[in-house]
């Protein structure tokens, strides 16, 4: 992060979750008010990795942790849509489905964000997968709930009910499943690097950026220090 305020770099953080139709089109519903003021959220990122350890053994062997490494993305989209996360409580297991990690791969996390917004996040890797998306968002405002999914090759979904709407009707609008490149995430992939030359070209500051990324590896540290203490521990906020 001094190197890029230093140098003027531009620095992306290669998350796939933004540039996923579904979850890009909750962050329309927030932007345009359509939602209201959103004072409820959870994000959930839930993957059996055991079929994943043979095509990536690193995962497997090093290993991997998967509070930065998992849970960091939901986490980073929860704050590209309320802002930054204040606090921190959380919780951390194994499920003991492969042996021979021995460092906690499920989590859940209680988050109160500076604007005064709560929410939760789920992030379970050492699980069966359960029969709900891998990837999953939910924004509870004053004028309607909007709740977008995704899974790796099987696409999503984005939900709202609007309050002023007479029976609360649910409007439903898919996205189709999107194959190209490794599970599915090429379009993703090439959605960011396009944004990315265009950062380049036009100078404007990439999204996510650099201090995106501090921020979120931040809320990821002060969960460990919760998950360590049994306390709410607070985000490092001077970044």
């Amino acid at each position: 992060m001094r190197l890029v305020d230093k140098t003027g770099l531009k620095f992306l953080v290669g998350q796939t979750m933004r540039f996923d139709p579904g979850f890009a089109a909750a962050k329309w519903t927030l932007d345009t008010g359509l939602l209201g003021e959103v004072i409820f959220v959870e994000g959930h990122y839930v993957h059996d990795l055991r079929y994943i350890y043979p095509l990536t053994p690193w995962r497997r062997d090093v290993p991997q942790d998967y509070l930065y490494g998992g849970v960091s993305h939901p986490i980073d989209v929860l704050r590209w849509y309320i802002g930054d996360v204040a606090e921190v409580h959380a919780f951390s297991n194994r499920g003991g489905l492969t042996p021979q990690i021995k460092k906690d791969c499920n989590f859940l996390l209680n988050l109160k964000f500076a604007n005064g917004a709560i929410g939760r996040v789920m992030g379970a890797f050492d699980i069966v997968h359960p029969p709900m998306p891998m990837m999953g968002i939910s924004l509870w405002g004053t004028k309607a709930t909007a709740i977008a999914d995704f899974t790796d090759q099987k696409g999503g979904h984005l939900k709202v009910v609007f309050d002023d709407l007479e029976g609360q009707p649910t409007g439903t609008f898919p996205f189709p499943a999107e194959t190209e490149g490794e599970h599915g995430l090429g379009l993703a992939v090439s959605r960011y690097m396009r944004h990315f030359a265009d950062c380049l070209e036009n100078d404007a500051e990439p999204s996510p950026g650099v201090r995106d990324g501090a921020k979120s590896i931040a809320t990821c540290a002060a969960a460990w220090e919760s998950i360590k203490t049994g306390r709410v521990a607070k985000v490092k906020g001077d970044l």
